[in-house]
């Protein structure tokens, strides 16, 4: 199609397994344009970014949060670096039902960054998809079955379409 670049948002999960036992859940925001203009007095060019934000969330394979780091290198304000504190007050918060709530009530209004909660909510999915999956790998691996074997996956939770909660999970 004829058209014109003008806004990349890339928003990035990865997760790792420490050696602790623990997980950690990185995400990444960037935005640019593609085009140059002014902001509140602030010349941006092409491809400058206009938000660089990174989180780390350390979490137990219960999905409690035991840590939460963020650095935002690039920001289109300087009031929005303030916006990190409220993270801390996420340390114990369960990711599961309730994620968003509890960002919202941590990081709503003027405690936190649409940025940062957008970002937070898609490291709850990024950390269901990373422990059910390596616990899974871990099972195989030590010659277990997995939730295959006994076909309960599915009958188990008729609300998730697609997706199964495994009886060890």
């Amino acid at each position: 199609p004829n058209r014109t670049p003008l806004h990349l948002r890339d928003v990035t999960f990865r997760s790792f397994a420490r050696p602790d036992k623990l997980f950690d859940i990185e995400g990444t925001l960037h935005d640019t344009k593609a085009y140059g203009y002014v902001m509140h007095g602030v010349e941006r060019r092409p491809g400058e970014p206009i938000h660089d934000m990174r989180v780390r969330l350390t979490i137990d394979d219960t999905f409690t949060v035991r840590a939460v780091e963020a650095d935002m290198p690039t920001t289109p304000f300087d009031t929005c670096q303030p916006a990190t504190a409220p993270l801390q007050s996420l340390i114990g918060v369960k990711i599961g039902a309730g994620w968003r709530n509890a960002l919202a009530e941590r990081m709503g209004k003027e405690r936190g960054c649409t940025h940062l909660r957008e970002l937070l909510a898609g490291m709850g999915t990024a950390a269901f998809q990373t422990v059910g999956s390596y616990r899974m790998h871990l099972r195989r691996q030590a010659g277990l079955p997995g939730p295959e074997a006994d076909n309960k996956c599915h009958k188990k939770r008729k609300r998730f379409l697609h997706h199964c909660h495994h009886p060890y999970d």
